[in-house]
């Protein structure tokens, strides 16, 4: 049994997708035909079940018949058509066929002018002769345990892992984090930018599936909910898997159960008197990690637990300054890293008034949603650089940051030592340095020695005469490039 959804599954429409009424792409198919009679007189010949193909060569300057004949379809109970609106149509399927296959649930798909009807029907004749029904029902308990163990867990992290493994495929979810199985070799945090960029443009026009290029030989298949995101990345040649097609299947309701416990978890604060503390400003600090409960559970503690969240495991810290003569915050932003062992800590250089404590904390959020793939240490400064970096078009990171070293180094070295650089040019202070990271401050020379080298820099030049910008720019995209 097929539906309007394993279209897209064959070779010929690698490059389509679902333009409108994405509710019905799972409308069951019993004939596939293209549609040469035109409109009125092809009304007598629709049939229920059908997926009809056309490039309205006949209906090119007849936008009204055009309308009615969808409308027919729709009354007709046809599961769905493929417009292929290229040459006729100047590549545009009329906004009104849209807005009508999304009001009743009639699936459109958007088919390149590159295809070929004859190629597109053998495909789907050697698709439609597979008995894919006894695949369905062996999976079935699976699929039934997935979800099952979803609900009683609420944990996206360990529903993508088994989703990975149950298709054998690379899954990627991003609700108010980025989870993945599989996704070796995949730049995730590029892929999920790519994501978020077609949706910031215009999300009311976008519909699941859509299918983005992940490289030369993937593609991901996508799937949208309101605040979720699911994608399963697969080569073109994978397209026709049956694997592929259950996912098609799970997909939909994935994102809806996504949306369910996202949209019901809210950040929980502290009911703290913040008066008591009115003379006084504050520090900022973000921990997120499956160890945040400890920073809550400290009897003796110097800093406010601001907020918390249990289901993005992250709480927000308040440190109020002090007056204490060998106070530093680097001292103390170390202790609560080590008491929690974070994947992501966040912390702020300066110290700000209550009134200014929830902008920057608004502020730090709204960018860390659009950051979810950082792991390690880094300063509420550079979150705006690493979201540039992020976001850069594709012809400024292949000009401006082409390969720049030949040395040689294992590649946690390297990671290790130029993340000790980038918090130096951050913080401009080889002591501060030492105490955030709690290492002794010969240990921290040596890795700016050793990052300099990697970057085939003199590291006989003092380091007040470094190019601090140009070098800190240079990091935060190696970040943003290969997380």
């Amino acid at each position: 049994m097929l539906r309007v959804i394993d279209l897209l599954r064959l070779p010929s429409l690698s490059e389509a997708y679902v333009a409108a009424g994405g509710k019905g792409i799972f409308n069951v198919i019993h004939k596939f035909e293209v549609l040469e009679e035109t409109y009125p007189s092809v009304v007598r010949f629709l049939t229920e079940h059908t997926v009809y193909l056309t490039n309205f060569w006949s209906l090119a300057e007849d936008k009204e018949s055009r309308i009615r004949l969808i409308e027919e379809m729709i009354s007709h109970h046809c599961a769905g058509i493929g417009i292929m609106p290229g040459v006729h149509l100047n590549n545009v399927i009329d906004p009104e066929i849209l807005q009508l296959a999304n009001e009743k649930s009639f699936p459109i798909i958007y088919i390149p002018e590159s295809v070929r009807w004859g190629h597109l029907i053998s495909e789907y004749s050697i698709v439609s002769s597979r008995n894919v029904d006894d695949f369905e029902n062996n999976w079935m308990k699976p699929v039934l345990d997935l979800f099952t163990g979803f609900h009683v867990k609420e944990d996206p992290n360990v529903f993508c892992r088994k989703l990975g493994e149950m298709l054998n495929l690379p899954i990627i979810i991003a609700t108010v984090t980025v989870y993945s199985y599989g996704a070796e070799g995949i730049n995730v945090a590029l892929l999920i930018s790519k994501i978020q960029k077609i949706l910031q443009s215009g999300r009311e026009t976008v519909q699941s599936p859509m299918m983005v290029r992940v490289d030369n030989s993937r593609v991901a298949v996508v799937y949208l909910g309101k605040s979720s995101i699911i994608a399963c990345c697969v080569a073109h040649m994978e397209m026709r898997d049956n694997a592929l097609q259950l996912y098609h299947q799970v997909a939909p309701f994935a994102v809806c159960e996504l949306d369910r416990i996202t949209g019901k978890v809210y950040p929980t604060r502290e009911k703290v008197n913040l008066r008591f503390y009115a003379n006084k400003r504050m520090y900022i600090a973000f921990l997120m990690g499956e160890n945040y409960r400890k920073c809550e559970n400290q009897r003796s503690r110097n800093y406010i637990v601001y907020e918390s969240s249990s289901y993005q495991k992250y709480c927000i810290l308040l440190i109020p300054e002090k007056e204490e003569k060998n106070f530093s915050i680097y001292e103390a932003y170390c202790e609560i890293f080590h008491m929690v062992e974070p994947e992501l800590f966040v912390f702020s250089q300066s110290k700000y008034n209550q009134r200014q404590v929830l902008q920057e904390v608004s502020h730090m959020k709204d960018l860390l949603h659009s950051l979810l793939y950082l792991k390690g240490i880094y300063s509420m400064d550079e979150l705006p650089l690493i979201y540039i970096m992020s976001n850069m078009p594709y012809e400024y990171d292949a000009r401006l940051f082409s390969a720049r070293t030949t040395a040689e180094m294992s590649v946690a070295d390297a990671v290790l030592f130029l993340h000790t650089l980038r918090l130096y040019l951050v913080l401009r202070n080889i002591t501060d340095v030492s105490k955030l990271m709690g290492i002794h401050v010969n240990s921290v020379k040596y890795r700016l020695t050793k990052a300099l080298q990697y970057m085939e820099i003199d590291e006989d030049i003092p380091l007040n005469e470094l190019p601090f910008v140009q070098l800190l720019v240079i990091l935060e995209h190696f970040i943003a490039d290969n997380k």
